[in-house]
């Protein structure tokens, strides 16, 4: 098979990945603003902008970091969607 017959798959997140939209709503849940969050980890407001927006990506060492600023332990990962959205059970 040659290389043009060889269809691109689309890189797939590992599992566990944090995406961008996981980390606003995680930032959401905790209750602060990019600004504070920024401070807890020594970035600027912008760094964790760029994050949000998936400008730049987390690594392993840096997602520990985010989620202990956060204060989220591996239970309460994702929070619960009415926490974020406002949706009453």
């Amino acid at each position: 098979m040659s290389s043009s017959e060889i269809q691109q798959q689309p890189a797939q997140p590992s599992p566990g990945a944090a995406t961008p939209q996981m980390l606003v709503r995680l930032r959401a849940a905790a209750g602060i603003s990019q600004t504070a969050l920024a401070a807890r980890l020594g970035l600027t407001q912008s760094d964790v902008s760029k994050f949000e927006r998936g400008e730049r990506k987390l690594d392993e060492r840096r997602l520990g970091q985010w989620l202990r600023a956060l204060k989220v332990t591996d239970a309460s990962l994702l929070p619960a969607r009415d926490q974020v959205d406002g949706i009453s059970p």
